[in-house]
């Protein structure tokens, strides 16, 4: 499982450090950046292991991570919990980030927050295991698009954790089902790695 973890890291670091340190640097120019660029670090964890599965395809080393003397669930494994020690580090991240600027902490901005970044794993990795990498990258593209289209509430949640010039806060009231697609993109998450595991470990006797 290390191994498999550290090579999943070395592939996605690169898109992974730079862009936090941008939001980063934008947070500290301007406070009220940061609930508008945090989403967008969100998208880019959700797809930080499509170009490394595809350089695994490409390269051939997923042909031969099978033959490796660990549990081939391992494998599946080691994909979602990435993406899972990921979203917490961006959501712990968020909190610092909305707390030190004096933001307004609403439910619903973290809750989109996750559901940005597990989204997409959700569906693309069960269909590259199971069909492969086009089919993966179909998928992505399709939960891609939805999730741009969900930028525009995002944008709102944003807005809402600023405070007034003032001091009083612009509106802080939500209702219950705003949290559905944080719920709902967590539930399809685990669904979709126990799936996986199913999947992969059929693969024994491809």
């Amino acid at each position: 499982m290390k191994g498999l973890l550290l090579r999943l890291w070395y592939g996605i670091r690169i898109g992974v450090l730079p862009g936090a340190a941008c939001i980063l640097i934008l947070s500290l120019i301007s406070p009220d950046t940061a609930a508008f660029v945090i989403p967008f670090a969100g998208l880019g964890i959700a797809v930080s292991l499509c170009p490394v599965i595809g350089a695994d395809a490409s390269s051939g080393f997923e042909r031969y991570r099978l033959t490796l003397p660990v549990k081939r669930r391992t494998i599946a494994d080691a994909y979602y919990l990435t993406i899972l020690v990921l979203t917490v580090i961006l959501v712990l991240f968020a909190l610092l980030l909305l707390v030190w600027h004096h933001a307004v902490l609403i439910p619903p901005y973290i809750f989109y927050l996750i559901a940005l970044c597990l989204l997409m794993p959700a569906v693309f990795l069960p269909l590259t295991i199971r069909f492969g990498r086009v089919a993966g990258m179909i998928g992505a593209m399709i939960v891609l698009t939805l999730n741009m289209l969900s930028m525009p509430m995002m944008i709102i949640l944003a807005i809402m954790t600023i405070p007034s010039e003032g001091g009083e806060i612009v509106s802080a009231s939500y209702s219950w089902y705003e949290l559905l697609p944080g719920a709902a993109a967590a539930v399809l998450f685990i669904l979709s790695w126990l799936f996986s595991r199913r999947v992969i470990e059929k693969k024994r006797n491809d």
